[in-house]
């Protein structure tokens, strides 16, 4: 897809840094990306990382997207992140979508190259 251009290599979870540090070290360069749920992340950034965990009867994957890209969530994702002074990091997306979810979300004409 990307011609070559990435190349993304994934490691088992501490085999770089220990565990839980994981956002302190994209922070400081140590990696160059991460994968992991916000809310493990609620003593660095705040309870408010919480607001990016699955709730019952909460938005779905489609309705958080929809709101990310073009309800203001990505900006406060982001500002979210700034105020606990990691300013280094860049939230670029959190879902699994099935194909159902899929549909609903291009039938909203959702600029895919936000994304």
């Amino acid at each position: 897809m990307s011609g070559g251009r990435l190349q993304i290599t994934n490691f088992p979870p501490g085999a770089l840094v220990p565990a839980m540090q994981e956002l302190d070290a994209v922070q400081e360069g140590a990696l160059d990306a991460m994968n992991s749920p916000a809310s493990i992340y609620q003593g660095q950034v705040g309870i408010v990382s919480n607001f990016w965990t699955g709730y019952p009867a909460g938005p779905g994957p489609a309705e958080e997207v929809i709101w990310y890209m073009i309800g203001g969530g990505k900006e406060l994702y982001q500002e979210m992140l700034g105020n606990a002074g990691y300013d280094n990091v860049f939230h670029a997306g959190f879902w699994a979508l099935s194909s159902a979810e899929l549909s609903i979300l291009i039938a909203t004409g959702l600029d895919w190259r936000r994304i």
